[in-house]
């Protein structure tokens, strides 16, 4: 049985982008499940208009990763730079520029997500705190309901009985 390439090769995108297999494969117009369906594929190829729509969608993907294999799957700033076509090369330099800031937001972006990770477990662990307080007090409300019914209760007897 031939060995399915395809499946590994999109995993390796998927991660190196930094996105989830659903994300991508909505970003290309595919179903959800797309990614994972090449696994099973009864024949281990992607169909050129798919990736087509895939290197429209991230030109940072290196096309020969994908058909055959080979580098890494993203293209570093020099691979990009040499694929864009030579109209757009006088705009390379702002290309580089973007690719920095981009690079620099992702860094921040993660950071951030990092400290709202952070502040989201914060928020749980002290949330579960109040909700044990809470249980503590409510039980201290029954508690004292009970036995003042109790005493009620006895003061009744009591005061039928005399």
């Amino acid at each position: 049985m031939k060995e399915r390439v395809m499946y590994p090769r999109m995993l390796a995108v998927t991660r190196a982008l930094g996105i989830s297999n659903r994300k991508f494969c909505l970003s290309i117009g595919k179903s959800e499940g797309w990614v994972t369906s090449l696994k099973s594929n009864k024949y281990d190829a992607i169909p050129s208009n798919t990736i087509r729509k895939i290197l429209q969608t991230y030109p940072m993907i290196n096309r020969d990763f994908i058909l055959e294999g080979k580098g890494e799957p993203i293209l570093d700033e020099t691979d990009t730079l040499s694929t864009l076509p030579q109209s757009y090369q006088p705009e390379a330099d702002n290309y580089k520029e973007l690719c920095m800031a981009y690079r620099q937001d992702l860094a921040d972006t993660r950071q951030e997500l990092a400290r709202l990770r952070e502040a989201y477990f914060q928020l749980l662990d002290k949330n579960s705190m109040l909700m044990a307080s809470l249980a503590a007090l409510q039980a201290s409300y029954i508690a004292e309901e009970t036995e003042d019914e109790s005493r009620d209760g006895e003061e009744t007897k009591k005061a039928k009985s005399s």
